[in-house]
């Protein structure tokens, strides 16, 4: 990642985001690329942190290093000036293989918007690739696999969790329909109807 970042940024004369997984990659990132004083490098891990490298200029340009967590700078929209443009757009390094592709093509999604020009890249630690592992391709594959399992159960838990629960609100309805017709058949206080019936429907919320 570093010799990736330093040749984007002092060879190519762009500028480079690199999302992390945890705020310790991103420390550690940090750390060691802070060590070439010729990189402009900004650091952000609070879930939803905006990009203060934004904040003193409209527009990104060249020369910079952007180290993040996925979450922080979620939503930051990074606009590039005309002389990043010209040397090819932001390049955003992916350095570690999500869950899943929505998460994938958000990172990418970062780059190379309006039409811009921009590129990406997926850097996997070595420890993260188990000796012997699959090509990244299968990687991806298996990734997806596992999440369209995960998916599929979600899917089977929430259908059965919900048909319950129709079933649950449908019988309170009969019951309180009963009840609401002798509460205001026997009392005649309206103030004391209406408690009496609220009550019901507390009890109902608290189950």
């Amino acid at each position: 990642i570093r010799e990736r970042s330093e040749h984007h940024v002092l060879k190519q004369k762009r500028s480079v985001l690199v999302i992390c997984d945890s705020v310790n990659d991103v420390e550690v990132l940090y750390q060691t690329l802070r060590v070439n004083k010729r990189l402009k490098i900004h650091k952000y891990t609070r879930e939803y942190e905006e990009f203060d490298v934004l904040q003193s200029q409209e527009e990104l340009g060249p020369g910079h290093v952007i180290i993040a967590t996925n979450l922080a700078g979620r939503g930051t929209d990074i606009k590039i000036n005309s002389g990043l443009k010209s040397k090819g757009g932001l390049h955003v390094i992916l350095s570690y293989l999500p869950n899943n592709v929505r998460i994938e093509q958000q990172a990418f999604g970062r780059t190379a918007r309006c039409g811009d020009n921009g590129s990406g890249q997926l850097i996997i630690k070595s420890e993260d690739v188990k000796p012997g592992a699959s090509p990244i391709i299968h990687l991806k594959n298996q990734r997806d696999i596992k999440e369209l399992e995960r998916v599929s159960k979600m899917k089977v838990y929430y259908e059965k969790q919900t048909s319950a629960e129709e079933e649950c609100f449908s019988q309170f309805k009969k019951q309180y329909n009963v009840l609401m017709n002798k509460i205001k058949s026997g009392v005649t206080d309206k103030e004391v109807q209406d408690t009496l019936l609220r009550s019901c429907i507390d009890k109902w919320a608290f189950w």
